[in-house]
């Protein structure tokens, strides 16, 4: 990644309004879904037009077992699906260890999570706003889904955003 596409970006993901151009990411490791974006640009875009909040999942997909059991119990669920399909913009920031990602995809997932106030460990969830306001965070794995939904849904009412 050039440098002025690195300092573009940083600009992005601590103002939440500024454009990264030119950010190719059409080899890019798709996320476990085509629900998830694996763009920060192209997500908060779409929080911006949808007005849903977005939610950021920082994962070692293939190498840590509480995100191995996040995404069985919460994210692979149907219950999940349909919160998410009504109110959230899902980004995929993956760190695989075993299939790695291409250069510039790791460099902006690295990026993204140290630019953005996640907290320490995966798998961490960082849930914001359209403006790219930080909302709240949920850390660790080990909750079923509705719990955890139970938790987004607080954590989205308490900040004034619609919840169903």
């Amino acid at each position: 990644m050039n440098g002025f596409l690195k300092i573009a970006l940083v600009a992005a993901v601590v103002s939440g309004t500024a454009s990264v151009a030119g950010v190719d990411d059409s080899a890019w490791r798709a996320g476990p879904s085509k629900a998830w974006f694996v763009n920060w640009d192209k997500a908060l875009a779409e929080a911006r037009k949808s007005g849903k909040a977005l939610f950021l999942l920082n994962t070692g997909s293939d190498w840590c077992g509480w995100c191995k059991r996040l995404k069985s119990d919460v994210l692979d669920t149907p219950e999940f699906a349909e919160f998410a399909k009504q109110k959230l913009v899902l980004v995929y920031l993956d760190s695989p260890s075993r299939n790695p990602l291409g250069k510039e995809q790791r460099a902006h997932n690295r990026l993204i999570t140290k630019s953005l106030p996640f907290g320490g460990g995966v798998p961490h969830v960082l849930v914001m706003n359209a403006k790219g306001e930080k909302l709240g965070a949920i850390g660790g794995g080990g909750m079923k889904a509705e719990p955890y939904l139970e938790k987004l849904r607080g954590i989205l009412s308490e900040r004034g955003e619609a919840v169903i």
